[in-house]
Parts: structure tokens; C-alpha cells; sequence
């Protein structure tokens, strides 16, 4: 199976930067994210070849009030998502392994909230002497996250998309202003690095590369004194507002002791990061990254949906 973000349009085969991590001999991976899917299907419309809908096995609207669309699907994730007995697990388990991979689950609206915990607690727990590397094409972190991050002892490298790499530039309409509400959102995090004196321990850097978007999330952590990576998270959030309260989404956490693995990492977070510039002071103060009061504005609105 192939685990990425993209959303498979013509761009992702051009000109738009993303991640993609084959797995390859893992059947129970497999079948827990085709049990994910089937969930969905159950909960979801399926569009009919006369462009009519028909539901699955839930009519979401005409069967189910609200509360009680959202305790099914709530219910039927638990079910999947929740601790196994021991004998259920085993099967195909190698003492060699040396690699593990974790599924994490995200759909704030109907309180599940794996990946959420999981990534609070990676931050809470990050040692002196730890780096991480952080990549969000969609930079919008939660409060909760840039406070953890704020009180963290380890270094910080944050990678996300300039104002011509978002894959917004130049839509239509209102669309074509969604660039500048992250630049805001960027301003503001930059801002309070330097309120708290933070920016020689957090950098927020800016992917810039002629004629491509940037649409990469995931990380990469080192411990303390380590040359080469030990886990990874790969999957479809941006650890923002929209990713944490709003959305499905599902990531994998991928702990690795294999060294070949390491190195691919430790590669591809390197060759990302080497198409960036760090932001400072005066990054906000070119001509091209002027935002409009109006901007500025309606963002303070719609930030929980970015």
C-alpha cells in the first residue's frame, strides 16, 4: 500500500510537492485501513452515474438525527481503533522486526481524537538535545500544539509553503486570498517566537521552488545526539485547526530502527528543507508580503477552518 496525501490530480505527477511511503507485506495494515474506508462508505453518499445519490448503509439526513449519525460513526471508529486482546495481535508478528507502524485516527467533530493525543504527547515529552522536523503545507498549528511546542526543551525546524508555493495562488475568487490568511497565521506564530525569545530554538522556514506548490506534512524526530531519525508521522494532517477539529484524517506513526530506512528519511527531510529559507523579521517586511486590513481581517473569522 502507498501512503500519501495526494489527492491523485494531474499537479501531484508535475509540479506539486508531496510524500509518498510504500509499505510493502502488511496485510493487517492493509485490512484496518479497508475496514476505515468501509466505515466511511457506510456514513457517506455514493454519486450515481445520472449524478443522483444514493445512500449507504446510513442515511445521514432522512434516518438519523445529528446526535445520533455522529454516535454511529463515532462507535463503529472506536470499535476499529480500540486495543485488541493479546492472541488477536500476534498473528505475523516477528521478533526481528525492526520497524513498527501505528495507524491514528482523527475526527474531532465526532470526539475520536487518536492522532490529537499521540502528537501532544510527542511534544510534551520532547528531551533536551531532541530535534524535530515539522512540515505543514496548510501552516495553522493549534494553540495547544504551538503551546507545547513554546514549552519544549528540543530544537524545532518548521517547514511550510510561501505565499508562491500555496496551492491557493491565483484561484478565483475568494479562493485566491486563502495564501495570504496563512502568511497571516505565519506572522502571528513568528511573532510569538520572538515575544518569547525562542526564534535560536524554533525556526519557521518558507519552501520556495519556481513553478512548484508545496502540499508536504509529516515529521521526523531524532533523539538526543542521534545522526539519523527514529520515527516518523506520514499520512494527511496538517496538525491545524481544520486537521484536528474539522476533518477525517489518517496518519501513521513509523518507528524504525532499520538504518537504510533512517537514512531515506533523513534524505528526504533534507532535500525538503534544502528548497526553504528561514523567515525573519524581514520576510514579513518585502512588498509581496503585505496583507491587506481585509485580509487580516476576515482571517481572524475563518482561522478554525484553515
Amino acid at each position: 500500500m502507498s501512503v500519501c496525501r495526494a489527492n491523485l490530480s494531474e499537479s501531484y505527477f508535475t509540479n506539486r510537492q508531496d510524500r509518498y511511503i510504500l509499505i510493502k507485506n502488511c496485510p493487517r495494515l492493509g485490512d484496518f485501513c479497508e475496514r476505515l474506508i468501509n466505515i466511511v462508505g457506510a456514513h457517506s453518499y455514493s454519486l450515481q452515474p445520472d449524478d443522483s445519490l444514493r445512500a449507504g448503509q446510513i442515511d445521514p439526513l432522512s434516518m438519523w438525527t445529528k446526535s445520533q449519525f455522529a454516535e454511529s460513526f463515532r462507535q463503529a471508529i472506536h470499535d476499529l481503533i480500540k486495543p485488541k486482546p493479546t492472541n488477536d495481535i500476534t498473528t505475523g508478528r516477528s521478533d526481528d522486526a525492526d520497524t513498527w507502524i501505528c495507524p491514528l485516527v482523527q475526527m474531532g467533530p465526532y470526539n475520536v481524537r487518536q492522532d490529537q493525543r499521540v502528537m501532544s504527547q510527542l511534544l510534551k515529552e520532547t528531551l533536551p538535545g531532541c530535534r524535530t522536523f515539522l512540515a505543514s503545507g496548510y501552516f495553522n498549528l493549534t494553540e495547544e500544539y504551538v503551546d507545547l511546542i513554546m514549552k519544549s526543551q528540543g530544537q524545532y525546524r518548521i517547514l511550510t509553503a510561501s505565499p508562491q508555493a500555496n496551492g491557493f495562488l491565483g484561484a478565483r475568487g475568494a479562493a485566491g486570498h486563502v495564501p495570504y490568511a496563512y502568511l497571516h497565521i505565519a506572522r502571528w506564530f513568528y511573532d510569538r517566537l520572538l515575544h518569547e525569545r525562542q526564534t535560536s530554538r524554533v525556526t519557521l522556514e518558507e519552501y520556495t521552488r519556481d513553478g512548484w506548490t508545496f502540499h508536504c506534512k509529516g515529521m521526523w524526530y531524532y533523539l538526543p545526539q542521534a545522526e539519523l531519525p527514529v520515527m516518523t508521522l506520514v499520512g494527511s494532517s496538517n496538525f491545524g485547526y481544520r486537521s484536528v477539529e474539522r476533518d477525517l484524517e489518517l496518519q501513521f506513526a513509523v518507528v524504525t530502527k532499520n538504518m537504510t530506512f533512517q537514512q531515506e528519511l533523513k534524505k528526504e527531510h533534507e532535500y525538503l528543507f534544502g528548497q526553504a529559507s528561514c523567515v525573519t523579521t524581514e520576510t514579513f517586511q518585502r512588498p509581496d508580503r503585505q496583507i491587506h486590513w481585509l485580509q487580516s481581517l476576515v482571517t481572524r473569522f475563518i482561522w478554525t477552518y484553515l
